[in-house]
């Protein structure tokens, strides 16, 4: 199953004056990681590292580049597979909004 789901990323990026590898040698990520988390195809850790690199939280920086996040409980997941692995392990549900 294709997880992509478009994000506002790369405009954020672009809007903060920043090339994909200025933003991924703060994050301490490599360009085509970079590359494919502004297509939509990001896990937690990835977000998590950009978020850090832009001095922000990862649902504060979700909120302003548009990137969806599914909810297990508490936790914020990015791929809707990763939150229902997750949720399998702990028998709470997946939600789109965070509870």
């Amino acid at each position: 199953m294709n997880e992509r789901k478009s994000n506002g990323l790369r405009l954020y990026r672009v809007q903060a004056g920043l090339r994909q590898e200025d933003v991924a040698k703060m994050a301490g990520i490599t360009v085509p990681t970079m590359c494919a988390a502004e297509a939509g195809d990001l896990s937690l850790k990835t977000l998590a590292r950009i978020a850090k690199a832009y001095g922000k939280s990862v649902e504060a920086l979700a909120e302003e580049a548009s990137v969806p996040l599914f909810w297990v409980g508490a936790s914020p997941f990015p791929r809707r597979g990763e939150a229902e692995r997750f949720s399998r392990r702990t028998g709470v549900p997946v939600t789109e909004e965070k509870e």
